[in-house]
């Protein structure tokens, strides 16, 4: 790349935004720790709603597990296996492979 033909763009508008939602952020987050303590009922309330949440995606999953597992039985059995009956398996028919090693393929200095 030549330096006479670069070109630098200002990335000073995405930086402002980054920093504006830093600022939210943290505002949002500085909000809901004034709310919640203030009200203590609600952290309750979260609390409870959170881990019957948490409850229901176990519940669910562990569900699913069964049932995938419990289809996967006959159909393991219907499938079958499948190999030929034309070609021989023997490790004595193997031929050997000499590897290269990686500096075989530069060219001599």
């Amino acid at each position: 790349m030549d330096p006479s033909k670069t070109q630098k763009n200002s990335t000073a508008g995405s930086a402002v935004g980054i920093a504006i939602g830093a600022v939210l952020i943290i505002a949002a987050v500085a909000a809901l720790a004034y709310l919640l303590y203030t009200n203590s009922q609600l952290l309750d309330d979260i609390i409870s709603i959170v881990l019957i949440a948490i409850v229901a995606i176990v519940v669910i999953a562990v569900g699913a597990a069964l049932v995938i597992g419990i289809v996967a039985i006959p159909v393991y059995g219907m499938k079958g296996e499948v190999y030929q009956t034309d070609m021989s398996y023997d490790l004595d028919d193997v031929d050997s492979v000499e590897s290269k090693g990686k500096d075989d393929d530069r060219p001599a200095r």
